[in-house]
């Protein structure tokens, strides 16, 4: 009589037992056609349902393994699914998770607080013109949507082995090459100047800098999750996005006055949804998709999978700022929002998708 045995999730052999009851474990649901079995006449484990226990007419019947439907489930998420948890309520800052895939829900209490704040600082700046609203506005508008997304993209992360130290490092570092990149680079190229050649320049640049910055921190942490490299480049993109909307409202203060900073601080703070800290996001995101397991190299930055991931930040960052020398600016801002987005969201979709097959195997 043949003895069977059985792997277990961590690894156990269990066993052995006889042919009849490895059939009753089946059928009773115990085991699964994707549980491995073995027995001394087998020269390696094989699938239950690759065994000569399996009846091939169970197969019609067969429950679909739940690690199958996991991953299916993660290959094929929706924006529904994926944001299911901001409408429920929180006890305590936890989540109880039905499942392994990330539903990210702090954002949207950090953005709505922040949001509702700007909004209570805006209407009372417009209504009284008090210049004592001004830094308080000047914070919130500028920091609410970056943090936001900052948030969000450390929500995805699984695990969270990227720690506040290191955004925070990621953040002051890239704030001090963001204030100097745009010291530079608005001197040189105006856009109202230069104008279409000046938004291409601006681009090319910026993106290089941040693309140096991200290089750093993405070979320090040696992360290859491709959703890692989108929280590492929206933290350097955020402070670029922080500081230039500081420094185009003191600059509008300086030319235009109360009303003029109040509009600026207005259109940087709702279009920062869709600017430096996505564009930094997806360069952070194509660097480790290109890195994954290795070592961060010279090859990687001229793979042409790489490079064509890099030119979607260029071009969304130069039509960005094409955009603000139209008069249908405030569209097309919106519009490149939305392209964005779609880049990002099906870039975590398929992340997901890859870490929950990893997990299996």
């Amino acid at each position: 009589m043949q003895k069977w045995y059985y792997l277990v999730d961590d690894g156990e052999v269990i066993g052995p037992f006889a042919d009849i009851e490895m059939i009753e474990l089946y059928t009773g649901e115990k085991i699964h056609s994707e549980t491995y079995v073995w027995n001394e006449h087998l020269d390696e484990w094989l699938y239950f349902r690759d065994s000569p226990l399996f009846n091939e007419e169970w197969k019609e019947n067969e429950p679909e393994p739940e690690h199958q439907k996991i991953r299916e489930a993660s290959s094929r998420i929706s924006f529904r699914e994926l944001f299911s948890e901001v409408p429920k309520k929180h006890a305590g800052g936890n989540s109880e998770r039905e499942s392994s895939l990330p539903r990210p829900w702090i954002f949207s209490r950090v953005l709505l607080v922040m949001m509702l704040t700007a909004a209570a600082l805006f209407s009372m700046a417009y209504l009284f013109y008090l210049p004592q609203f001004l830094p308080g506005i000047l914070i919130v508008s500028a920091f609410s949507i970056p943090f936001a997304l900052v948030v969000f993209f450390w929500e995805i992360i699984s695990p969270k082995n990227v720690h506040l130290y290191d955004l925070g490092q990621m953040f002051f570092i890239g704030s001090l090459v963001a204030l100097v990149l745009m010291q530079i680079l608005y001197n040189l190229f105006p856009l109202g100047e230069w104008r279409i050649p000046g938004a291409i320049l601006i681009a090319i640049i910026m993106t290089l800098g941040k693309l140096a910055l991200i290089a750093v921190f993405l070979h320090r942490l040696n992360t290859r999750y491709y959703v890692n490299g989108l929280l590492i480049g929206a933290t350097i993109g955020a402070a670029f996005a922080i500081f230039e909307s500081l420094g185009h409202a003191f600059h509008a203060y300086a030319s235009g006055g109360y009303g003029e900073i109040l509009d600026t601080l207005a259109l940087h703070g709702w279009s920062a949804a869709g600017s430096h800290t996505i564009w930094g996001s997806l360069i952070g995101g194509a660097l480790a998709f290109v890195k994954r397991n290795d070592s961060l190299k010279k090859n990687h930055f001229t793979d042409p999978g790489f490079l064509k991931l890099l030119t979607i930040p260029v071009v969304l960052h130069a039509a960005w700022n094409i955009s603000l020398l139209t008069d249908y600016y405030v569209l097309l801002l919106i519009a490149l929002s939305v392209i964005v987005w779609v880049f990002i969201f099906r870039g975590i979709q398929r992340d997901l998708g890859e870490k929950q097959r990893e997990v299996e195997s």
